[in-house]
This record gives C-alpha cells, sequence and structure tokens, in this order.
C-alpha cells in the first residue's frame, strides 16, 4: 500500500512539472485533489516547493523578499519565501498552520 502512495505522489508531482502558474490558489489545486487528507495534500505541497523552487543562497547577505507569484514563476527563494509560500499554499487548501 505504501509503494501504491508513493508511487501515485511521485506520478502526480511529475505531471506537474511542465506547467506555470500565476497565483498560489491555482497552484495549490493543481498540486492537490479535493479527495486528498491533508497528510497527503502536505506532502505534495512540499515535494513540489523542494523541487520547483531553487534556494537563493546568495539573498542570506542581502535578503530580497519576493511576492508568491514572483517565487512560483520559477525564481529562487529565500528561507522566508520557502516558508510563506508553503503557508500560503496550505492555506488555500484550508490546512491550519502557524
Amino acid at each position: 500500500m505504501i509503494t501504491r502512495v508513493v508511487l501515485f505522489l511521485f506520478i502526480s508531482t511529475l505531471a506537474s512539472y511542465s506547467q506555470t502558474y500565476k497565483t498560489v490558489k491555482e497552484l495549490s489545486i493543481n498540486i492537490t485533489n479535493e479527495n486528498d487528507n491533508d497528510s497527503i495534500k502536505v506532502t505534495k505541497i512540499c515535494n513540489w516547493i523542494t523541487k520547483h523552487i531553487k534556494l537563493n543562497t546568495k539573498a542570506f547577505k542581502t535578503p530580497i523578499i519576493l511576492s508568491n507569484s514572483e517565487i512560483i514563476s520559477k525564481k529562487p527563494a529565500t528561507n522566508q519565501g520557502y516558508s510563506n509560500l508553503f503557508s500560503d499554499i496550505l492555506n488555500s487548501v484550508n490546512i491550519k498552520n502557524h
């Protein structure tokens, strides 16, 4: 059963590689499925962010704050950008986070 879930997550992540998203809501709808439980949604969102968004290590000395739309359009993000994007996507699929 776990193998099937992992395979499903891998295939569903591959399906979203070539798409470009303009808003967090559009991205969250395409990454997750209404029928997914919260744990599956969090895993899919985390996988998408870590595979599609580069970490901007040069911005550690002079932080650059980008909007979510700039980050999702394949721009590198700082740690803060990663966490803001993750939090906003979770909010858009009604998963509470702090």
